[in-house]
């Protein structure tokens, strides 16, 4: 079923996806390499903040995008403990 979607809930998912991306890049930002470890629950506030009031389709893309940036970040922190592991092994 394909519903007509007006320019106001348009606007709010999108702003509601940004924040979800946002949401990532602050969570990733409360890792070590920054470690501004506060960010971590303003991040994970805003995550759920704005999935409380989302349909269960939209709460878990906003999910899955805040997931996918913190994730994407943290790959060259977790290359740089790996590189120093190797380091220490060898």
């Amino acid at each position: 079923m394909v519903r007509a979607v007006s320019a106001k809930n348009f606007r709010s998912f999108a702003l509601n996806t940004l924040f979800a991306g946002v949401g990532g890049a602050t969570f990733y930002a409360a890792n070590p390499p920054i470690a501004c470890w506060p960010l971590s629950f303003f991040s994970l506030a805003l995550l759920f903040l704005i999935s409380l009031h989302a349909r269960p389709k939209s709460a878990f893309l906003f999910g899955w995008i805040w997931g996918a940036f913190y994730f994407y970040l943290l790959f060259d922190w977790a290359e740089i403990a790996a590189s120093l592991l190797a380091a220490r092994l060898a």
